[in-house]
Formats: C-alpha cells, sequence, structure tokens
C-alpha cells in the first residue's frame, strides 16, 4: 500500500518580510492611483484605523486560551502599510503652490527659466534634451522663485544655413533656458507612446521647447562633488571609446552598455533588438553590476590577504570599495531603476557574505522595491521597474521549478550544465515578463529564448572589452586590443539582432492584452506555476486563474461590448485630417490627409 501523499509545506511568509512589506506598499500606490479622490489624509486616516484595531484585538486576545491575535496583527499590519502606500503617492502628487506647472498651464509668451541640469543631457542630431530642476522663473521683468523639473528640448530650426551649436552642459550645471513653457498634455492618439505620462512617472510636470542659440547659457559649471565626479568619470568613457572604438554602430552599443546612453542607436536597430527580446541586454542590470562590481570584490580578496590584512579587515576594505564603484557606476549611467534594483540587490548579497549571513534573494528584491518606491511612488507603473522585477522574481522562482523536471543526464557536463541553465533563465525571464509586455507592447518575443545563448556570452564579452578598454586607455597599444575584442562583441551582437529580426519575427506572440481579468489570470497561472511544489496552493491558483480568464472572457458579453457599432476615430496629425472609420461589419476606411512632415 503506497505512503499517504505528504502534505504541502507551508510558505513561510516570515522569512521575506522586505517582500511582503513591498507589495503592500506598492497595493496601496496602485489603490491611490485608481481612487484619487481618497486623498491623503483619507489613506493616512485608514492606516491609523488598521494600527488602532489591531492594537484592540491583540490586547482583547489576551485574556482567551486560544485566539487569532497573531493573523488580526498580521492582517492590520498589512493594512496600515497599505494605506501608507497610498498617502505617499497622494502626497507626491500634491504639488505646492510655486510648482512650475502651475505657471505653465497660466503663461503663453516666452519664458526665462533658471535652474540646475538634474540628469545626463541627451545630444541628437535634432537637438539637445535634458531635465531642468528649476528654482526661479521670469515670465516677465520680475525674477520670482519656482520649484519643479522641467523636460527642455532645445531643437534644432527646421529651415536654417547653419545648425545651432548649443553649449555642452552636464548634470549639475546651472544653465538660464530660454522658450516656450508648456504643461504636460494628453496623448496625441491611442496606440501612441503616452510620453506625457512617462514625463510625470519621473517627477517632470511641464516642457520647455527652443529653437535658437539664445536659448540656453550657462550661469555655472561647478556641479556638487557627486555630480563633478560622475560627469569626469562619463566623459572620460566617452572619449575613450571614440578614440579607440572605430565603428559607429560598435560604439553606440558600448555606450548603451557602459553609460545606459541609447541616443546613438538608430530607431531600426533597437527595433531589431526588441523584436528578437534582446532589448534587455542594452540595459543596466546585474551582468553590469556582476562585471563591473563583484570581479573586484574577487580580486581583492587574495590581493588584501597578501598584505597581511586580518579577516575582518579584508571584509569590510573590499566590501568599502566595492560598494563605492558599484555606487559610482550606477550614478555615472543615471541611475536608472534596473541598475538601482541590481545595485541594493548586490550590496545586501556583498553584506550579508562579509557578515556570513546569507541573504534571501526574494527579500533583498523587496528591499529593492521599498528603496525605488520611497524615492519615487511612480516608478511602480514604470514599463522598466516592472520587466526588471517580474524578470528577476520570474526567475529566482521558476528556474528550480524547471530544474527539478528535468532529467539528471540534461545537466551533465559544464557545457550541457550552462546550455541548460541558460536557457531555463530565458525561458523563465520571458514567463515572468509576458503580462508585462502584452500590456504595454502587445507582443512577447520568442526568439530570445534560442538567441540568448549566443547573444549574452557576446554581451559578455563587448561589455567586458569596454571595461578594460577604459581602464587600459593610458596604455593606448593594451585599450586597441580590448578595444577591438568589444567591437567584434558588439558585431556579433547587432548581427545576432538583425539576422533574429529577419528569419525570426513570427515567432512573436502578438496582441495587447489590457484586460485586468486576463492579466489576473496571468499573473495567477505564473504563481501556481512558481508553487509547484505546493499541490494543495497550486491547484487553488490554477483554479483562480481559470476563473478569472472565464470572467475577462464573458465581459466584454455582459457590457455590450460585442454589439455590432460604428467606430469613428480622429487621429492628431499635425494638420489636416485623418479618421479611421470601423464599419458595423468590420471594414475599415482610412481618411488621411495630414502633412508628410518628420517633425509632426
Amino acid at each position: 500500500m503506497p505512503p499517504p501523499p505528504r502534505p504541502d509545506r507551508p510558505i513561510r511568509w516570515r522569512a521575506r518580510p522586505a517582500l511582503l512589506t513591498a507589495g503592500c506598499f506598492a497595493a496601496g500606490i496602485v489603490a491611490a492611483r485608481f481612487a484619487p479622490t481618497v486623498g491623503f489624509s483619507g489613506w493616512v486616516g485608514v492606516a491609523g484605523a488598521a494600527v488602532l484595531g489591531t492594537v484592540v484585538a491583540t490586547v482583547g486576545s489576551r485574556a482567551r486560551l486560544v485566539s487569532l491575535a497573531g493573523l488580526i496583527a498580521t492582517v492590520g499590519l498589512g493594512v496600515a502599510i497599505t494605506a501608507l502606500g497610498g498617502a505617499y503617492l497622494a502626497a507626491w502628487q500634491q504639488l505646492p503652490d510655486d510648482h512650475v506647472a502651475h505657471l505653465a498651464a497660466r503663461v503663453s509668451e516666452p519664458v526665462v527659466l533658471t535652474g540646475t541640469v538634474a540628469d545626463h543631457p541627451v545630444v541628437t542630431e535634432r537637438g539637445v534634451r535634458f531635465t531642468l530642476a528649476a528654482d526661479s522663473a521670469a515670465p516677465t521683468d520680475v525674477l520670482y522663485p519656482i520649484q519643479g523639473r522641467v523636460q527642455v528640448a532645445l531643437w534644432q530650426p527646421r529651415r536654417a544655413d547653419e545648425p545651432v551649436d548649443y553649449p555642452l552642459v552636464r548634470a549639475g550645471y546651472r544653465v538660464e533656458v530660454a522658450g516656450t513653457l508648456r504643461p504636460i498634455g494628453p496623448r496625441r492618439n491611442p496606440a501612441d507612446f503616452d510620453y506625457g505620462a512617462y514625463l510625470a512617472r519621473r517627477g517632470t510636470r511641464a516642457t520647455l521647447a527652443g529653437y535658437d542659440s539664445t536659448a540656453l547659457a550657462v550661469l555655472a559649471a561647478d556641479p556638487g562633488p557627486l555630480d563633478r565626479t560622475a560627469n569626469t568619470v562619463r566623459a572620460y568613457v566617452e572619449a575613450t571609446l571614440a578614440r579607440h572604438i572605430r565603428g559607429d554602430e560598435p560604439r553606440a552599443v558600448l555606450s548603451a552598455l557602459l553609460l545606459a546612453d541609447r541616443s546613438e542607436i538608430d530607431r531600426a536597430t533597437r527595433d531589431a533588438f526588441a523584436l528578437t527580446g534582446l532589448m534587455h541586454l542594452l540595459a543596466i542590470s546585474g551582468l553590469h553590476v556582476l562585471l563591473v562590481g563583484m570581479a573586484l570584490y574577487a580580486f581583492l580578496k587574495p590581493t588584501l590577504h597578501r598584505l597581511r590584512c586580518s579577516w575582518r579587515r579584508v571584509e569590510i576594505v573590499r566590501t568599502a570599495l566595492t560598494l563605492g564603484l558599484l555606487g559610482l557606476y550606477v550614478l555615472t549611467t543615471g541611475a536608472p531603476p534596473s541598475a538601482v534594483r541590481a545595485l541594493v540587490m548586490a550590496a545586501l548579497l556583498i553584506v550579508g557574505m562579509a557578515t556570513e549571513r546569507a541573504p534571501n534573494t526574494l527579500n533583498a528584491l523587496g528591499v529593492a522595491a521599498l528603496v525605488l518606491l520611497l524615492v519615487r511612488p511612480t516608478f511602480l507603473f514604470d514599463v522598466g521597474f516592472q520587466l526588471s522585477f517580474a524578470a528577476v522574481g520570474a526567475i529566482v522562482t521558476l528556474v528550480p521549478v524547471f530544474e527539478s523536471w528535468l532529467p539528471g543526464a540534461w545537466t551533465a557536463g559544464k557545457i550541457r550544465r550552462w546550455t541548460v541553465n541558460m536557457t531555463l533563465v530565458s525561458l523563465a525571464a520571458t514567463l515572468g515578463t509576458m503580462p508585462v509586455l502584452l500590456f504595454h507592447f502587445g507582443r512577447v518575443p520568442l526568439a530570445g529564448l534560442a538567441l540568448n545563448l549566443a547573444a549574452i556570452p557576446a554581451t559578455t564579452l563587448t561589455l567586458g572589452g569596454g571595461l578594460f578598454t577604459v581602464l587600459t586607455s593610458p596604455l593606448p597599444p593594451l585599450a586597441d586590443v580590448f578595444g577591438a575584442a568589444a567591437e567584434g562583441g558588439a558585431l556579433v551582437l547587432l548581427w545576432l539582432s538583425r539576422t533574429g529580426a529577419e528569419w525570426l519575427a513570427w515567432t512573436n506572440v502578438g496582441g495587447f492584452v489590457r484586460s485586468g481579468w486576463f492579466i489576473g489570470a496571468l499573473a495567477a497561472g505564473l504563481a501556481a506555476l512558481a508553487l509547484w511544489p505546493r499541490p494543495r496552493h497550486r491547484w487553488r491558483l490554477a483554479a483562480f486563474a481559470g476563473a478569472l480568464t472565464l470572467v475577462g472572457v464573458w465581459q466584454p458579453v455582459w457590457s455590450g461590448a460585442t454589439q455590432p457599432r460604428l467606430d469613428v476615430l480622429f487621429f492628431d496629425v499635425g494638420q489636416g485630417d485623418a479618421a479611421l472609420l470601423t464599419l458595423p461589419n468590420g471594414r475599415r476606411v482610412l481618411v488621411d490627409a495630414g502633412l508628410r512632415d518628420p517633425y509632426t
């Protein structure tokens, strides 16, 4: 008679307090996004009521032999943290009276803004673009203080004999800009990228456009010590790449890998990376942290031991130097969410090794999410944030499940084990990011499952060669050797993306999924897959995913959205008329009389 099946192992939620805290905090931010009328005071009231109710219930349960005090305290704490997340977003979205967005809404004449360059400017053929942390404005002859961030775009004139030569600016420079100040407008067309929402998520509430050489003046080129150091490193890397990397396209790829600057990569190349699922390789993430920081961390240990340093001093010195270098690198790249996430997780790992405590990966992921959400709660709605955390979470939870399904012979040998591991990591990341990709982009590129096997080593060669090119720049012959290796890796990466886009574009799974029911079903299905070793939880989540799918299928029928109707959609094309008519029989008629102009 077979033994009875073992019951599911309990999920140790207390082992991941940061992950649970980040989840509750994020849930509060989402709730505040969809319930803006509650306001800051309302969310604070909910948090206070949750804490008070928890205290009363806990005190009242002390006299009972059996009580639910622990469960009540956990639920009350979760509700309180969720409400604090809502309050934090509500407070972050409240604009003070002297905010630049109010000025942008009421002025129509050109204004002059004074402030500090808040990020690394992007220079293209069409002009220069940067974020200004404004502190004063002069819409008239009177200068008065303001606050807020403005997206400044200084364009090249459309019809000019010679291009405008704008002054070179760096992060931290104090500048004066003149031009047309406008509030952030809504999305122009339904399928367009919502650039206004993108800027608002980054705390930018107005735009300023200028078109002549008098639009920008540098008042002081003396930034603070952090910006000065980051600017120096960035300028040194740019000069090194220009000197030792010959091809324009490989240099553009290296700028993206080393500095998170994709402005030199043309649209066709970016589309090829996106179609093949290789765009993640151009984002500053764990691979960069591994090569930049962890290599130094490993190298310092034997070096410091040879200097006869004690164990404690070795750990302190190499931890401080590694974290300092990683922090400088992230600051130099502009601190994108994926880089900050990788930095926080690497810091927890390094500190854990120094203190002989193994960190929980999911808990470290929760700490990284909390850090970013406390810096800017609207990061939660940023595509890069969602993709980064979804990919890492899926890799951590799904890869062990996939490995348990494989026969042992599949992982025998180093080459076979590496191939299987890379394939499983790519599969887990693709599944984890699928809901995000279908919601925002309407496609999931599956070509990356095969191309990553060659693209990841090519990226490692490119990034490693680029780093050693920068480090050996004082020795030009050696830097040329590393530069040639980096350029070769970049050319392989470009060839993979273009060839994959040409031959494997059919592997893309297309179709926008905007229904919350279907997104929830996908998330529940992934959770069921992650909890595969626990059958009870697995089947409950699978049933929940099926129920959500059923509701999502029938919801259009209940709402009457499936009834035949005539739709007329007017497009914003700058000038002229453009309209799309969808007839009740499904046929479409496009009327387009817009101006053919690359600027509109």
